[in-house]
């Protein structure tokens, strides 16, 4: 039966659709050119069928400083997203918007074409992550890079024994979705060196956690997560 209260006045009971929703699946973000990977901005509406050849460019921060070359590079190729590594605060990352405006204008795109994803690496990121969501209107999704956020931690290793995440980067990934969630953008889950059964693991969690894509670095990976998307 139909609970009456599911239904408009004066709808029909038999009215109420029994459709079933779309199950969740996990976007592919490609750090190299491929058609087969999912489109930056199309992650955050799955399924996604927006396939680009260059969605995302790294742009590293390098101490404190952005390169120029690079944001230039990055537009030239006709990037969705530009990468930013290392983000320390929002002020990162709406100098990045600021330079990618230049860029833009001087390459003749449209202002606003390249978006960004901002990469946590460091702890001073992670704890800055509540300022970044409006630093500018760019802002595309949230990622996180696990061993660079080891490296900074000063921990000798990623997973415990057991193949956990040690606790305080288990923290970290739970901050960054949290973070993203809040600020209404995707939250792309940390590349990885692994390319076989581990790797299926870790999209097989991100999807249940609530990640909206993986950031993936082989075809490989790529082919991994189109099947955890299935």
């Amino acid at each position: 039966m139909v609970n009456p209260a599911l239904t408009e006045p004066g709808e029909p009971k038999s009215a109420r659709s029994s459709a079933t929703p779309p199950k969740p699946r996990l976007a592919a973000i490609a750090t190299f050119a491929t058609t087969e990977a999912d489109g930056v901005v199309a992650a955050a509406a799955m399924p996604s069928e927006a396939c680009v050849a260059t969605p995302l460019v790294p742009i590293p921060l390098v101490a404190g400083e952005i390169a120029f070359a690079d944001v230039e590079r990055c537009v030239a190729a006709g990037a969705q997203a530009a990468l930013l590594r290392g983000v320390r605060t929002g002020a990162d990352v709406g100098h990045l918007a600021a330079l990618l405006a230049v860029a833009e204008a001087r390459l003749g795109c449209a202002d606003g074409a390249t978006r960004i994803v901002a990469e946590i690496t460091t702890a001073h990121g992670l704890l800055e992550l509540r300022g970044l969501a409006c630093a500018t209107p760019r802002l595309a999704g949230l990622a996180w890079d696990a061993d660079a956020l080891r490296a900074d931690l000063g921990a000798t290793s990623v997973r415990a024994a057991d193949g956990r995440l040690i606790p305080p980067l288990a923290q970290a990934r739970s901050l960054v979705l949290i973070a993203a969630a809040a600020a209404g953008v995707p939250a792309v889950d940390t590349s990885s060196a692994e390319d076989g059964e581990g790797f299926r693991q870790e999209c097989v969690e991100a999807l249940r956690d609530g990640f909206t894509a993986k950031l993936v670095t082989t075809a490989e990976q790529l082919r991994i997560v189109r099947e955890t998307a299935v």
